[in-house]
């Protein structure tokens, strides 16, 4: 296996109407040191609505969501992103981050084709790069909301630095 060989395994979910989560994800958890998941492949896989019925986020149903993952197998770390923001759970350490989102106007978003593909990207490289799990996210937040400023999914995402000083200069959404 890679992991045997040094190499740490991710994957991203991806998005689809059917019910092929609850058999083709599950079996793969315990092979994966990091998995991303948005809010409904999360939902689909754990069989847990991750909203309330306000339509805001259910906290509660995403700490629920983690332990059934762990349930499941997954020993590594588990992202879910939505729009309000990113949470992971690191299985191992039993921690659990949030990054709370930007709070953008209309007007910035070009499109959100991406966005998530982007957050993984900055998870993944503030993980390569030894940050934090918590500043891993921040990563993400910045690369994710970098994006939604192009239609096309990764024309609009700048270095590291100007993403994380573009999402500096935002109001975010409440932490939790």
């Amino acid at each position: 296996m890679l992991k045997e060989h040094g190499f740490r395994t991710s994957t991203d979910i991806v998005s689809e109407a059917s019910d092929r989560y609850l058999t083709k994800v599950p079996p793969i958890l315990r092979w994966l040191d990091i998995a991303f998941f948005n809010e409904v492949e999360c939902a689909r896989t754990v069989g847990i609505d991750l909203r309330r019925s306000d339509s805001e986020p259910d906290e509660g149903a995403v700490y629920r969501a983690f332990d059934v993952l762990e349930d499941m197998g997954m020993a590594g770390i588990a992202v879910v992103h939505m729009p309000e923001g990113v949470y992971a759970k690191d299985m191992a350490k039993g921690k659990v981050c949030f990054s709370p989102g930007a709070i953008v106007d209309s007007g910035f978003i070009a499109g959100t084709v991406g966005a998530g593909d982007a957050m993984a990207s900055g998870v993944l490289l503030g993980i390569y790069r030894g940050r934090s799990l918590a500043e891993a996210l921040e990563y993400g937040t910045a690369a994710a909301t970098a994006s939604l400023r192009s239609e096309k999914p990764s024309d609009s995402v700048p270095a590291l630095e100007d993403a994380l000083h573009l999402l500096e200069s935002l109001p975010r959404r409440k932490d939790r």
